[in-house]
């Protein structure tokens, strides 16, 4: 076995070790631990991580060896995905500012670790991708995780901020070692379909326990069924446009099924941004596939659908009392926490207050509700990590649109170019719904990632065509030798 993957290995298990070991020593006077360890949620995370052993185990001895490590880590992916609705995590700002956490929150910080450990028996095997980790949008999204990670030690709140972080780093590894041994386009439709199948079950797991728990009701007149109502329209809204995006590329009529099945629950949920930018991205995605009459119809039945719900729903009511209720104009007192926001950021531009320090912009600043973030990306970010994490976010976004519009404007291969705008329309519905909520930037829950996997998308079909660039290349120069 090569060296070089040892060392990587030895490296990446260590730095997992003492992470872990530090997270321990500062929780281990709480009694929240102990009381994770000897709960269900306790027993539910060893089932987990028991799982986890499995996965990894069955993939490496059904897949092929070129395969193996890449299958692998997209499991991973997908688990890491998946924490954030495998555990319930309650308790209020005040709690989590005192390192008071849930049982729940113990799980998830656990599953992340496992994966973690997980990610190092691949690096074993295959070495750290630090060639790759400099090319493109990778690169900016490598040096953002690294320093949401460094500005752990000038947040008020480090722990909260180095576990989050934590989990960002290895959402970015994940992604490095996929991109790796990733280079055709069926390993982006793989991705794609992962995506897919992970909100199938993220919608499906807090609609389950609510039917079940007899909580399923409407709260406001919107659906309340385990998740607020914005990320429910937030993963019904990517859900759909998963379906609408895999059934152009491979004509299954699962995708639509689910699709249509994930409507009325962004329409009942009453997430209004999350909503807008699902149509808008529809109507994106036929527009550049050049679908007029789709175009037409999609607008027409998408206006036959909310009069239909509005009318037979209780979304009706609360569109109705929305419109009533004097916040359309402050978008439910979004602008007031944008301007309280401004002015710290305005107190550390440069750095911010440190990564995810606006979970707790309640408690900092005069805001009567629990906002839990700045309800805007670009602004969440600048508070969090100021101009610098901005710049890397930046970066990274222009990169990454970059390598789609090369896509389309140099590749010739129709599948290639449909994959490309199928990953740019599910980008804009994040930018989207970034205007009101932190979407992308702030806690790497399901947006966050997927926004990170996207942007591995375009690096994966760009360079399939460097790929295609050197071969031609390479023939036109054998055959002129010839």
């Amino acid at each position: 076995m090569n060296s070089k993957p040892k060392i990587w290995f030895a490296l990446s298990t260590v730095i997992s070790c003492l992470l872990a070991a530090g997270a321990l020593r500062a929780l281990v006077a709480s009694d929240s631990l102990a009381a994770w360890v000897f709960s269900p949620t306790g027993l539910e995370t060893a089932l987990i991580g028991l799982g986890i052993i499995v996965t990894l185990v069955m993939v490496d001895r059904h897949s092929a060896a070129a395969a193996s490590a890449r299958n692998q880590i997209l499991a991973l992916f997908v688990v890491l995905l998946l924490s954030e609705g495998f555990f319930v995590r309650w308790g209020s700002v005040e709690e989590a500012a005192r390192q008071d956490f849930s049982p729940g929150a113990f799980g998830e910080a656990a599953v992340w670790l496992m994966v973690a450990l997980g990610a190092c028996t691949v690096l074993w095997k295959q070495g750290f991708p630090h060639r790759r980790a400099i090319q493109g949008s990778l690169k900016w999204l490598c040096a953002f995780s690294g320093f949401a990670l460094l500005s752990a030690v000038y947040s008020e709140t480090r722990l909260f901020s180095a576990v989050w972080a934590f989990k960002l780093v290895v959402t970015g590894a994940l992604l490095l070692l996929y991109f790796k041994s990733s280079s055709r386009q069926e390993d982006v439709v793989r991705l794609l379909k992962a995506l897919f199948w992970t909100f199938v079950v993220l919608i499906a797991i807090p609609l389950a326990i609510s039917v079940v728990s007899g909580t399923l009701a409407f709260e406001d007149n919107r659906l309340s069924a385990g998740l607020h109502p914005v990320d429910m329209t937030e993963h019904a809204g990517m859900l759909i446009l998963l379906g609408i995006v895999l059934h152009s590329l491979e004509r299954r009529p699962v995708y639509l099924i689910f699709a249509l099945l994930a409507s009325p629950l962004a329409l009942l949920s009453g997430g209004k941004m999350a909503l807008a930018a699902t149509l808008v991205s529809i109507g994106f995605f036929a527009f550049m596939r050049k679908r007029a009459g789709a175009l037409m119809g999609l607008c027409g039945g998408a206006i036959a659908i909310l009069l239909l719900a509005f009318s037979l729903s209780p979304a009706g009511d609360y569109a109705r009392d929305y419109a009533g209720s004097g916040q359309i104009d402050s978008l439910s007192g979004r602008t007031d926490l944008w301007q309280l926001g401004w002015e710290a950021i305005k107190e550390k531009p440069l750095l911010g207050h440190g990564y995810l320090s606006s979970k707790f912009i309640s408690l900092a600043e005069d805001v009567d509700w629990e906002a839990g973030h700045l309800h805007n990306a670009p602004l969440d970010v600048l508070y969090n990590l100021g101009i610098v994490g901005l710049l890397l976010l930046a970066g990274s976004v222009y990169a990454g649109l970059r390598a789609h519009i090369k896509v389309l404007r140099h590749c010739y291969n129709e599948r290639s170019r449909l994959l490309a705008i199928s990953s740019l329309t599910l980008l804009l519905s994040i930018f989207l719904t970034g205007i009101t909520e932190a979407s992308f930037g702030g806690r790497p829950g399901s947006g966050f990632m997927t926004f990170i996997a996207l942007m591995l998308t375009g690096e994966i079909l760009a360079g399939e065509i460097r790929v295609v660039t050197v071969r031609t290349a390479r023939t036109a120069t054998a055959e002129a030798a010839a």
